[in-house]
């Protein structure tokens, strides 16, 4: 292809992440093909540091009578992307002028052209330099670039490679934050308002405190949320006090600054007021993972159940009790905002008049009816609802309504005792929901909890009720007293799979392949035998 020659005296404006002049920085001569460098380091190693790779292309052009007529640079710039490396987009920019003042093109090795996960893309930029003429050397690579079949399949696998580095090592670095905040340390990067970093050595030792961008400068050490500024923390706990007084988040975000509360500096609004009042970290839980963004790729929310969680008592500035209860608040005036009492009682008696009876089970399998949390944040109960519509149940329904809301109460109950007795090893995954909740333990095993509730044959035998489950990992099976009012016995099964309901015996051959747990505290020293 050939290509006009720019006239004599012209200059040319370099592009931001260029450089035209030579490496000892005088102006190159006229000997040798011009050629142009492109230098790329992220923060992977000193193998990869601008001078040496400098240094290499320096040599590999001498070799070959070539003349480094203009430096392109991308310093501390990942591979995965195009977008960010400047240095990169200024070279493709003059590639496809008239003269952008060099014929090849001289790069280090294939990684540092980049590490794309398609390598399609990375072929795509090194075709567009050849098509426009100007051929891309790669110095330290082992073959030559002449497009033969093992140079094609070479680079091919290289390319591969590359791309494979970053997403293991990005594997690696996720791997390693998770366990970092499964032992209690921060994670997350900045800290929320009122607190602060402090690092900890390995051996427990308080280092000091990390201003705001600060990083700490040991792999080994950890960093701790403390309470910050006596204000900032001050300020915190006034915000949880006016929720729980009935002062929705526009309300507070209008009466701190009567208080004389800024938010660093500035006004509050409505969504730096939310985020305070349901981040649990003031109430001393650390959860990781809510979003992620992995090579290059656009940031997600990822679902619940893949979230990290851990105890961080050190971050605590509000009471758990305090955190939970503020919570229950909210959750009802979003509840409230949706549903209005009147809408609910209208599509009550309209159900009513069309089946002739009311059932929480036959509410919830009815289309277009509230939810049961929505029906219990307006009226407290299904019986406070019967009885405003007018309907009087059976009485056995009502029954077994209580003894339902006395198994949610004795489940909770149980939670709560085991999050306790296990801060530092077990955290709940699933704790206010229908179906039965799940914990973690050592950020690990997922134990299933399943509560039976007794009964009393004929005979006068006691058995206990389990209703179908499949269920591949662990479950934690309780069995309640003979009056139902609480547990008395603990069996820890591998797994357990009913295709229907089954009355448990006390020595049933569900629970021979588990173990009978003497006490709850040898729960995590019998789950890491599974």
């Amino acid at each position: 292809m050939s290509r006009s020659k720019p006239s004599q005296g012209a200059a040319h404006t370099p592009l931001n992440g260029t450089q035209q002049s030579s490496n000892d920085g005088t102006l190159p001569s006229s000997s040798g093909i011009r050629a142009a460098q492109y230098l790329r380091m992220s923060t992977e190693h000193q193998r990869y540091s601008l001078e040496n790779q400098s240094s290499a292309i320096r040599d590999y052009a001498r070799d070959h009578h070539f003349t480094v007529t203009k430096t392109y640079s991308d310093a501390a710039r990942s591979g995965l992307t195009l977008r960010k490396r400047s240095g990169l987009r200024a070279l493709l920019h003059d590639v496809l002028s008239q003269d952008p003042g060099f014929d090849v093109i001289l790069v280090y090795d294939v990684s540092r052209w980049g590490r794309f996960q398609d390598i399609d893309e990375s072929a795509t930029y090194e075709f567009l330099c050849r098509r426009s003429g100007h051929s891309v050397h790669y110095c330290a690579e082992p073959f030559p670039n002449d497009g033969s079949v093992s140079s094609s399949l070479l680079k091919s696998l290289k390319r591969a490679m590359a791309g494979e580095f970053s997403r293991e090592l990005g594997e690696r670095a996720h791997q390693a934050k998770k366990q970092t905040a499964l032992q209690g340390y921060w994670a997350a990067g900045r800290s929320a308002f009122g607190l602060r970093r402090r690092i900890v050595s390995p051996l427990g030792k308080r280092d000091r405190d990390l201003e705001v961008g600060e990083h700490k400068n040991l792999r080994i050490d950890r960093i701790q949320l403390v309470p910050g500024a006596a204000e900032e923390v001050g300020c915190v706990r006034e915000i949880y006090e006016l929720a729980i007084s009935g002062l929705g988040p526009s309300e507070i975000a209008r009466e701190l600054p009567r208080k004389g509360y800024l938010f660093r500096g500035r006004r509050w609004n409505l969504g730096t007021i939310k985020n305070i009042l349901t981040n649990p970290i003031y109430a001393g839980e650390h959860i990781w993972g809510k979003r992620s963004q992995r090579l290059g790729e656009p940031l997600i929310i990822t679902p619940e159940h893949t979230w990290t969680r851990s105890r961080m008592p050190s971050s605590a500035v509000i009471d758990k009790k305090v955190f939970n209860q503020v919570q229950t608040i909210l959750r009802r005036k979003a509840i409230l905002r949706t549903w209005s009492k009147e809408r609910i009682l209208t599509r009550v008696r309209a159900l009513l008049t069309k089946e002739g009876r009311l059932s929480e089970m036959l509410m919830q399998k009815a289309s277009g009816m509230p939810a049961s949390h929505t029906i219990r944040a307006h009226f407290g109960s299904y019986r406070r609802l019967y009885e405003t519509v007018g309907y009087k149940p059976q009485r056995r329904w009502m029954r077994m309504a209580d003894a339902a809301r006395n198994t949610i109460q004795l489940r909770e109950e149980l939670v709560t005792r085991l999050e306790t007795m296990f801060p530092a090893r077990l955290t709940v995954v699933r704790k206010h929901s229908a179906e039965s909740p799940k914990f973690r333990i050592d950020g690990k095993l997922v134990v299933s909890l399943m509560i039976c509730r007794s009964v009393r044959t004929p005979r006068g035998n006691i058995r206990w009720n389990m209703p179908p489950v499949s269920s591949t990992g662990p479950v934690l099976l309780c069995k309640l007293d003979a009056a139902n009012s609480s547990v008395e016995g603990f069996h820890l099964l591998p797994h357990l799979e009913l295709r229907r309901y089954h009355r448990l015996k006390e020595q049933d051959s569900v629970m021979s392949n588990g173990w009978r747990l003497q006490d709850l505290s040898q729960l995590c020293e019998l789950a890491s035998r599974i």
